[in-house]
């Protein structure tokens, strides 16, 4: 990822790894990751897809490195964890449901 970051001359470099979760490789800041938090992964389909929406808002919004790997891996959760469908779309409450449950998970985990 550094090679490619150096080579190209970009900023950041995202890895969707799916059950593994997202990693931003950045040229001028520490590398971030966000693992996927799910047990039951279900399907895949989109997931390039949500990840690109959510790190488009997160440009849009001027968000950190940090926050916009967890932007894109709660969009990434929300089509991993989705019933196997063709006709799942990745709505705003879905993802506001899921960033809530991450919220949630990381405050039960700090205790």
């Amino acid at each position: 990822a550094e090679r490619l970051i150096e080579q190209h001359n970009w900023k950041h470099l995202v890895v969707l790894s799916g059950e593994a979760g997202v990693t931003i490789y950045s040229a001028e800041e520490e590398t971030v990751h966000a693992p996927c938090t799910l047990d039951d992964l279900r399907q895949m389909i989109g997931l390039i897809d949500a990840a690109a929406v959510a790190i488009a808002v997160a440009i849009s919004k001027s968000l950190s490195v940090q926050n916009t790997a967890l932007l894109a891996n709660a969009a990434c959760e929300c089509i991993l964890g989705a019933e196997r469908t063709e006709a799942f779309s990745l709505s705003r409450k879905d993802l506001v449901d899921r960033i809530g449950e991450m919220t949630w998970n990381l405050q039960i985990s700090k205790r």
